[in-house]
């Protein structure tokens, strides 16, 4: 079972609480998310994930998605 407290300060209380209980058998924080490696030079705090994800590249590495973009309807637009 995962509890989210609305206040995310409360979290280590709610363990300890939790914890003390003999109906419960472990209780623990889950660590924060981090985000993945991404390469040098790209930012982890940009939404644009685009230059991470390698398989849009060119063959033998990818799958060229990105060399029929300018094609109509590649996109899923329209």
């Amino acid at each position: 079972m995962q509890i989210v407290p609305k206040d995310p300060k409360d979290a280590a209380r709610i363990v300890q609480r939790l914890r003390k209980s003999k109906s419960v058998w472990k209780a623990y924080l889950a660590p924060r998310p981090v985000p993945a490696g991404a390469p040098e030079g790209i930012s982890t705090t940009s939404r644009n994930f685009e230059p991470a994800q390698g398989y849009m590249h060119s063959p033998p590495n990818g799958i060229g998605a990105m060399e029929v973009w300018g094609v109509p309807g590649a996109k899923a637009r329209g």
